[in-house]
């Protein structure tokens, strides 16, 4: 019995949220689901079914004025409300895997936004600067095709 208590309360190691094991698996699940569902319809729509989640994308419309820190932020907190703001969703339907699924362009540039405000630490003077470079090595496709959503978030 020391299994069960530990899989659904204790936040998994490197996992993220601070959710056990046990949830982390039901979003994959959830995720999965969707994307099967998704893929499932474009089919019978006449399109590949080609095993991609969808073609569905979406980006917030917003720019902000100023930096905004990641620190505690969540997925589902930063872009949830917007989201149903612009896409009629039932409220039924189960947001999170939903939006995990529609905003997966926004995984890179986040992470770029992540890791610079952890290497700066307390100082915020790389937010301010005019021109800011960023190298990345082996540029994956799915991310130039969501580049705009890093530029427009940067503002």
């Amino acid at each position: 019995m020391l299994v069960k208590p530990h899989h659904t309360t204790v936040p998994a190691e490197g996992g993220f949220d601070d959710l056990p094991q046990c949830q982390l698996n039901k979003q994959i699940r959830d995720d999965v689901r969707l994307a099967l569902l998704l893929a499932d319809a474009k089919g019978r729509l006449g399109g590949p079914s080609d095993g991609e989640a969808s073609s569905l994308v979406w980006a917030p419309e917003r720019v902000l004025g100023e930096w905004k820190s990641l620190k505690g932020a969540s997925w589902l907190g930063e872009f949830g409300e917007e989201l149903k703001s612009v896409m009629p969703i039932s409220e039924r339907t189960p947001l999170g895997p939903f939006l995990r699924t529609v905003s997966d362009g926004l995984s890179f540039p986040m992470t770029i936004l992540a890791a610079l405000e952890l290497l700066n630490g307390e100082s915020a003077e790389w937010t301010k600067k005019e021109v800011l470079s960023v190298h990345v090595s082996e540029l994956v496709i799915s991310f130039s095709m969501h580049a705009h959503a890093f530029a427009d978030s940067w503002g």
